[in-house]
């Protein structure tokens, strides 16, 4: 079982980083500074999606989730993390998705608005 270092968060909350070969694995329920061990579930040749088996080394971010049903259910992406980092974490997605997927330089991305 590969073990990856994950370096950020992709659209729809999983975590990711590159594998021994260079690929980009994406990793539920994982955190970006966090070392894990992944069973690859779906591969590609330039991606792959990973189940997440171990978290070798945790990020200081990692939090309890409240919800018993955080695994399972899906509903709530982020509950494994802060609210402050939470906020953080979604801006710096749709700054990553505006580069990437529209070409914009350093695109300016207001600061999240927290719910009340």
């Amino acid at each position: 079982m590969p073990e990856i270092n994950l370096s950020g968060l992709a659209y729809g909350g999983d975590a990711f980083g590159r594998d021994a070969d260079g690929r980009m694995v994406f990793v539920p329920f994982a955190l970006p500074g966090e070392r894990v061990k992944v069973e690859i579930v779906e591969a590609h040749q330039r991606w792959a999606r990973g189940q997440l088996v171990q978290v070798i080394e945790t990020s200081p971010e990692r939090i309890e989730p409240r919800c018993r049903h955080f695994t399972d259910c899906g509903g709530c992406h982020y509950q494994h993390m802060p609210y402050s980092i939470q906020l953080h974490a979604k801006a710096e997605i749709v700054r990553a998705q505006l580069e990437r997927l529209g070409g914009f330089e350093n695109p300016p991305v207001e600061t999240t608005v927290p719910s009340p």
